[in-house]
């Protein structure tokens, strides 16, 4: 079942958002993760039902930063596995955000296994929004956009990467160079694409126009 964004570049040809799939996106802090997440959960939330588990944020700093009208937030530190599975059969949820990994778990090859299989089985799509560790910003600035590399890094096992159908790295050129306008995506391969834009400081606007 596809779980439309109103972004043509991620909507087709290669669709990106699915049921029965497991979607991480990583970036390092301050590229936009959780704005991009809530404008893409917000879209989806026009036809399906989406669940933000906010594991950083309150939920009331959240709907104060942000705009939120139809996703449901949870912001419930302690949240499990199995209460997640509760509560997306309660509410029928289609699209489950979860931000973010690392504090959701340390333990990665069990929960990340947990989570793919409760994808296929209730037939919903999982989004993880991910850290990415230090080390990039060692390199040279113009050498920090991230790679599958980084991302190993953060499990410490390239094999960790196979539980997820989709990659996506979020990069913003204006964080290093302030007079670039980058807001292209790249589609590098069917599994992991690299997403450029404007950060947002909340709801939408022509800087996640895409299409």
């Amino acid at each position: 079942m596809k779980l439309l964004t109103g972004i043509n570049k991620l909507d087709q040809p290669n669709q990106l958002f699915k049921t029965k799939s497991l979607i991480i996106c990583a970036g390092r802090p301050g590229m936009g993760k959780t704005c991009l997440a809530i404008h893409l959960g917000e879209a989806i939330a026009t036809s399906n039902k989406v669940l933000y588990v906010s594991l950083e944020i309150s939920s009331k700093h959240l709907n104060h930063k942000f705009t939120i009208n139809k996703m449901v937030i949870l912001d419930d530190i302690e949240i499990t596995t199995t209460i997640l599975r509760e509560k997306i059969i309660s509410g029928g949820y289609k699209l489950v955000i979860i931000d973010y990994l690392q504090i959701y778990t340390n333990n990665y090859k069990n929960e990340i296994n947990a989570l793919k299989q409760l994808s296929e089985e209730l037939d919903i799509c999982i989004l993880f929004l991910s850290q990415l560790r230090r080390d990039l910003e060692y390199r040279t600035i113009e050498e920090r956009r991230p790679k599958l590399q980084d991302l190993e890094n953060n499990f410490g096992a390239p094999h960790y990467l196979d539980y997820f159908n989709k990659i996506l790295f979020l990069y913003r050129e204006q964080y290093y160079f302030p007079e670039a306008n980058d807001t292209s995506i790249e589609l590098i391969s069917d599994e992991t694409i690299k997403l450029y834009y404007n950060k947002l400081t909340g709801g939408l606007t022509d800087d996640l126009s895409l299409s």
